[in-house]
């Protein structure tokens, strides 16, 4: 279960890159940290992140035109603005008012991020996940994402250089959560709110502050006319204007109290006044809350319990143990309250003020024998549609068994890889927090049956570092409870973690681990994977020895299950390991039964046996034989988009058309290594290729003469 057959160091350092995949065509860009122009041959991918235009949206003409003014275009200074104000007051909503409005001003694209400032149930969001998050929405191939945070910044800074980009920062939590994420040119605009007025943002940035109060009574009157209903309005002119007043001129309670009000045609605005005499948030909420049907107010409760402020459609129906159907009728029920926004396809989303309140009534009113079967659904609902991704993602990875689905819950279907990406995408935030939910289900096991499941996802997507933390926390979580088949495959996976980070000593620490525990319950796969880590662990430390000797241990035990695919990649581990240590008649030998074994069932096995039999070739100056191999080789490393192996090949292939007498092909096969491994921050490689092409550029270059 190596990360790569043949190893290689990523090395931290100044050279990023950003190559990506726009409409189906690879495009690629070489960019210093400290550049301000970006190259993207392919094309750009124009971003087009904003939520939903807040709709019915009134008044607040002098805070838009505020935003007009503090966000006009400017020469030698980017435009910056800070909406402040309180929970409630409307800032997101005017911001995607703005933003709406103005749309056409960014015509290379509008990205948008809630920071998560003031979510009730964890801390706000991570720079750096920020920061992917964007790199990715403007085309960067996770392949091609800097595994230093450091770097990220820098790259997103070059990508936006010169472009005209709305950046929309929402509920931020503090001035060091903003600066990594401004751009670094004055032809972008950057849009943030947060209940704090981040005066260091205008001291030292330049930021425009608009204040939010609440809405005037005109606002107010205008808001309700539009939400309830003029004839309703008209015919209750004074219990309207005390609805208004007891909102005090918060929108979001007005919403809430406009939503009931629509909820329930038959009843008199002057009843509802007289329910709301006590003002204040939490009232407005409770009213609106009692008021619910009985199955829409236990729904309100239980997604309270959740970890997370937003929630698919289908998390909800396994919550409910109901079809999507009767789960869709009862959030639309929570919509029409505006208790629950729906922001993007079938996903929702309370404001952080109504979360905090939907936790209060569900830890008050729901009962340990109606939440624990809820969360157990959701807990299931969550596991199997995980591992229904990682299989899909990794068809030879590890066996799991989730065990057998609780009653009323249905997990997802995925159709391609790029559907199970996004579906994690979307809800990583709860499957990183699924120990809320296994915890009270005494259900221990689910939380490495996640961590499985996202380990796929994290390293396609270069979140080596959160990676490493979901296992950190699964091993935690999990204590010395877990089966020891469980525990030796978590320390496998994180000292896997370790190694992709470059802590060398944890890796090998719980490798080690991972092994005697496999070995004490004759374990024969898990001893194969962990030898077969163990090879790349010493490879990478260029012990080629102790790297060919855990190989062929791992071999012995694939043997012991007769286990086709993972033969066939030991075998071709061993041939590398032999290739690299000289012998090349028993490398070719081994590499040559990996692509027997092998057939067509894990192409990345066929890629690197075929990369593997053109060195040996290159080695016994069959250059014609040698070329061919490179290029199979190359050829089916990037049909899987391998772009961790596309470098180490095309450095090869250029040494054999060197060879060959064909300078021209070898030198463009070298620059497109030396690009990738930039990308990659490989800065030893980086370093040899440079000094490879300077060789070539020299009249001294015995290869010029031929």
């Amino acid at each position: 279960m190596g990360f790569d057959n043949h190893a290689h160091t990523v090395d931290s350092g100044a050279v990023v890159d950003a190559g990506n995949r726009v409409d189906g065509v690879v495009v690629g860009s070489v960019v210093q940290a400290d550049s301000v122009h970006v190259h993207l041959p392919g094309g750009w991918a124009r971003p087009r992140q904003l939520p939903l235009p807040p709709n019915p949206f009134h008044g607040r003409e002098n805070e838009l035109a505020a935003l007009d003014q503090a966000l006009a275009e400017t020469a030698g200074a980017m435009p910056i603005a800070v909406v402040s104000g309180a929970g409630g007051i409307g800032k997101s909503w005017l911001a995607a008012r703005w933003a709406h409005r103005n749309v056409d001003r960014f015509p290379d694209g509008q990205l948008h991020v809630d920071l998560l400032g003031f979510d009730a149930r964890g801390k706000p969001m991570d720079v750096a996940v920020a920061l992917r998050g964007f790199l990715t929405a403007l085309g960067v191939s996770p392949a091609f994402l800097p595994g230093e945070d450091h770097a990220q910044a820098p790259l997103y800074r070059s990508l936006l250089a010169d472009r005209r980009v709305l950046v929309v920062l929402d509920n931020a939590a503090s001035v060091d959560q903003v600066l990594p994420l401004l751009p670094g040119s004055d032809s972008c605009a950057v849009l943030i709110t947060s209940r704090l007025a981040l005066g260091e943002l205008v001291s030292t940035c330049g930021a425009r502050p608009v204040l939010l109060d609440v809405l005037s009574d005109d606002e107010s009157d205008a808001l309700l006319n539009m939400r309830v209903g003029s004839r309703r309005v008209t015919a209750e002119p004074d219990a309207a204007r005390r609805l208004a007043e007891t909102c005090g001129g918060f929108p979001l309670a007005l919403s809430v109290v406009a939503g009931r009000a629509v909820s329930e045609p038959q009843l008199r605005l002057a009843e509802l006044a007289d329910e709301l005499r006590d003002t204040g948030m939490n009232a407005v909420l409770d009213l609106s809350y009692r008021a619910l049907a009985p199955d829409q107010a236990r729904l309100f409760g239980l997604l309270g319990l959740l970890s997370s402020s937003e929630v698919s459609l289908s998390a909800v129906a396994a919550l409910l143990g109901a079809s999507d159907h009767d789960a869709r009728v009862a959030l639309g029920g929570l919509v029409r309250s505006s208790l629950l926004t729906r922001t993007r396809g079938d996903r929702y989303r309370m404001h952080d003020l109504v979360f905090d309140f939907a936790r209060e009534r569900g830890t008050a009113e729901i009962t340990m024998p109606e939440w624990q079967p809820a969360m157990r659904r959701v807990l299931d609902f969550y596991v199997h549609t995980a591992l229904a991704g990682y299989r899909l993602l990794e068809p030879f990875g590890v066996a799991v068994d989730p065990g057998r689905l609780v009653a009323g819950v249905r997990p997802g279907r995925f159709e391609s890889h790029t559907v199970v990406l996004a579906w994690f995408a979307d809800e990583q935030r709860c499957l990183w927090t699924v120990e809320m939910y296994a915890a009270p289900c005494v259900r221990l096991d689910a939380l490495w049956q996640v961590a499985v499941a996202l380990n796929a996802f994290h390293n396609r997507s270069g979140m080596v570092v959160e990676n490493l933390l979901q296992w950190t926390v699964t091993l935690a979580g999990v204590g010395d409870t877990a089966a020891p088949a469980a525990r030796a495959l978590i320390h496998r996976y994180l000292g896997d973690a370790h190694l992709r980070v470059g802590d060398m000593d944890e890796a090998g620490e719980h490798l080690e681990l991972a092994l005697d525990l496999a070995a004490k319950i004759g374990d024969e796969v898990a001893q194969g994977h962990t030898h077969r880590m163990i090879s790349v662990f010493h490879e990478l430390r260029d012990d080629v020895d102790s790297a060919l000797k855990h190989a062929v241990d791992a071999l012995a035990h694939f043997e012991a299950v007769d286990d086709p695919v993972w033969k066939a990649d030991t075998y071709s581990a061993i041939g590398w390991c032999l290739a690299r240590r000289g012998d090349f008649a028993l490398a070719d030998v081994h590499c040559r039964l990996a692509l027997k074994v092998n057939g067509n069932r894990y192409p990345p096995c066929a890629a690197d046996a075929l990369d593997t039999l053109g060195y040996i070739a290159h080695h016994r100056a069959r250059w014609d034989e040698a070329l061919t191999r490179y290029r199979d080789a190359l050829a089916q490393y990037r049909d899987l988009d391998d772009l961790l192996h596309v470098p180490d090949t095309a450095d090869r292939l250029g040494n054999t058309l060197c060879e060959l007498g064909r300078t021209a092909e070898a030198i463009a096969a070298w620059r497109e290594s030396l690009e990738i491994y930039r990308a990659q921050q490989r800065v030893k490689d980086v370093a040899r290729l440079e000094r490879k092409l300077g060789d070539a550029s020299s009249d001294s270059w015995p290869y010029r003469r031929r």
